[in-house]
């Protein structure tokens, strides 16, 4: 069973994979070169990698999340709400359509 947020788990998705190819990449040291250059990072740089570190404490599994569903699932009272479900796919659907 999959559980998702779309808006959220898509933006930590891509967020972790930009973040897997940054890392990928050699990275240059914020210290002088021998000839004089200097590596600044902007500011955008430094909150990504301060978002990025963020989402490296984040655990992949809710597990409080999936141990309540499986417990509701268990006893019988868990119940989907069709028409959210209807909604969520139809909207997933167009972004894909539009992107």
């Amino acid at each position: 069973m999959k559980i998702q947020n779309d808006e959220s788990v898509t933006t930590v998705q891509q967020l972790r994979k930009t973040a897997a190819e940054q890392t990928s990449k050699p990275r240059k040291s914020n210290t002088p070169a021998a000839d004089g250059d200097l590596v600044q990072l902007s500011d955008r740089a430094r909150e990504f990698t301060r978002i990025r570190d963020m989402l490296e404490t984040v655990p992949d599994v809710r597990s409080d999340k999936v141990q309540a569903l499986s417990e509701a699932v268990a006893r019988g009272t868990y119940t989907v709400d069709a028409r959210a479900t209807a909604g969520k796919m139809i909207r997933e659907s167009l972004i894909d359509i539009l992107a």
